[in-house]
């Protein structure tokens, strides 16, 4: 099977471990902060989104220790770069 852009990709299987989090059920709807950064809370985690093109957002974390999909633990606060996204758990 052709794709658009002429190549043969039946059966490939793309995986990205952000697919395999499990957040929970949101304990809350999203809002966005000072930072122009969104945040939504989940029952086991958090999800944050930076969607300025243009500028850093640099969102403040509840206390405790934080881990990425990557296993990288974050505390205090962590910087979005533009047009990026993170998920964090417990």
């Amino acid at each position: 099977m052709l794709t658009l852009c002429g190549r043969n990709q039946y059966g490939v299987w793309l995986d990205r471990p952000e697919l395999d989090i499990d957040l929970g059920t949101p304990s809350g709807a999203p809002v966005q902060d000072a930072s122009g950064a969104w945040q939504r809370d989940y029952q086991l985690g958090k999800a944050l989104v930076n969607p300025s093109s243009t500028q850093s957002a640099t969102v403040s974390l509840p206390a405790g220790t934080w881990t990425d999909s990557h296993g990288v633990a974050h505390t205090g606060q962590v910087t979005l770069v533009p047009n990026s996204g993170l998920i964090l758990t417990r």
